[in-house]
């Protein structure tokens, strides 16, 4: 048998099966010039460039450039050889819950005095056409809902696509970093679903990525189309292993980018999923943030996806900024 003693040939030939198994996707909505760059993401840290990024990708990769980065590392390692609460999460993960007592002034400073905390401020702040705006200088716009250190305990293959939660973009946002500062975190992005799907009484809708109306329009129809397609295949059965077409059309034209950056913040709304790892992985940091203007139901539903056993109640942090008057 040829396809025997020419393994490439075989698995071309599976690759090919898969595909005709369901048509190819929509259009991305966040296309970039260079795919490869737009899988790499990166900025300094200056925060128009991170707003721009979470707000055409869902995501971004930041650079090794941040002194306040390094004292935030210290004080999280410490706080991991601390912890006691744990967490059983999905696909041989297991997440160490940091307590705000081990670690909460040091992440309050960092989001206060990094530009990168500025940016992410910017990013959740309530605003849109119709808001009215007033600068409340003692109002802090992240919440700090928990941090936690996430191993993967052996090999293990790769998370389903899915989201954190169903409320909608910018009402949260996740910043993770490994902690030797050298171990990429590889987690799969399929860039710009932040977009599609929004809850249809989001207050925002039409505050969407920077750019004339038509292309908004057009970016906002592109998600919604790219959204339903994840819905409709992103679960599998041995007779219609449907998922795993997707995925490889997905590979195929691009869309799923794997984010190979030491520490990187994304939007939890957008359509990501752990990297198959064929050994075990510690020392990845989770730190979760939502708006502090959102309703406590909405906080509560966006701090129940990873099965944080003690949320970090009331630790506002990031600078001041213009929140919505009411």
């Amino acid at each position: 048998n040829d396809d025997e003693k020419n393994p490439s040939s075989t698995n071309s030939s599976k690759s090919l099966e898969l595909l005709s198994l369901i048509p190819p996707p929509p259009a991305s909505p966040a296309v970039s010039a260079d795919a490869e760059e737009a899988g790499r993401l990166r900025s300094s840290g200056a925060a128009g460039d991170v707003v721009s990024a979470l707000e055409r990708y869902g995501y971004c990769g930041l650079l090794e450039d941040s002194s306040e980065l390094a004292a935030l590392r210290a004080s999280l390692r410490r706080a991991c050889s601390a912890a006691r609460s744990t967490s059983t999460l999905q696909n041989g993960r297991l997440a160490r819950n940091l307590s705000r007592e081990s670690c909460g002034d040091q992440v309050a400073t960092f989001f206060e005095e990094s530009a990168l905390g500025e940016a992410l401020a910017t990013y959740v702040s309530p605003r849109g056409k119709k808001r009215k705006k007033k600068a409340l200088p003692n109002r802090r716009i992240l919440e700090v809902q928990g941090v936690q250190d996430i191993t993967v305990v052996g090999p293990c293959p790769p998370q389903e696509l899915h989201r954190d939660h169903d409320r909608g973009r910018r009402r949260a946002v996740v910043l993770a970093l490994s902690l030797d500062g050298r171990t990429t975190l590889g987690t799969e992005f399929v860039r710009g679903t932040h977009l599609g799907g929004a809850p249809p009484d989001q207050d925002d809708q039409d505050d969407l990525p920077p750019g004339g109306e038509e292309d908004d329009d057009d970016d906002a129809r592109a998600a919604e189309d790219l959204c339903e397609y994840i819905t409709t295949y992103r679960f599998s059965t041995k007779r219609a292993p449907k998922s795993d077409a997707m995925l490889a059309h997905f590979r195929h034209s691009g869309h799923l980018q794997a984010l190979d950056a030491t520490w990187m913040c994304y939007d939890p709304f957008t359509y990501h999923r752990g990297a198959a790892k064929d050994h075990a992985q510690a020392e990845r940091i989770f730190i979760m943030l939502c708006a502090s203007h959102l309703a406590p139901a909405d906080k509560a539903a966006i701090a129940s996806t990873n099965d944080m056993k003690r949320r970090w109640r009331g630790l506002q942090v990031g600078p001041a900024a213009l929140v919505d008057e009411k």
